[in-house]
């Protein structure tokens, strides 16, 4: 939520995507960019105290 970025539980791949998330990226470049920039921001930052996987 705090990079704007959607993602997808990667258990819905089957029991070899626990533990993973997957990014849906069908963007543009331009949008592309912006989505990685906000993750990236996000992990530099360090996750918030009360973050939990949903």
């Amino acid at each position: 939520k705090e990079a704007g970025v959607a993602v997808s539980p990667g258990l819905g791949f089957g029991e070899y995507g626990e533990g993973y998330v997957r990014f849906g990226l069908i963007e543009n470049e331009h949008r592309t960019r912006q989505a990685l920039r906000g993750i990236k921001k996000v992990f530099r930052a360090g996750l918030p105290s009360d973050w939990k996987a949903e």
